[in-house]
């Protein structure tokens, strides 16, 4: 598995985990799971920057 796809994997585990963290704690009314939630949209975001790096790092021939 190459970078990319490793990072792909991590984001859409990332992205569900987010959903899964925000549909639960407003269902539950729990303010940890919602700000939590919102702290996985950082890392989300993290994760799209560096795909966006590796595409414009990679040579393309």
């Amino acid at each position: 598995m190459n970078r990319s796809t490793r990072i792909l994997l991590l984001l859409v585990i990332d992205v569900v985990f987010l959903f899964v963290e925000l549909i639960v704690g407003y269902a539950v009314g729990s303010l940890a799971l919602v700000a939590d939630s919102f702290h996985m949209l950082n890392d989300v975001m993290s994760l799209v920057v560096a795909l966006y790096a590796i595409k414009v790092c990679t040579p393309s021939f």
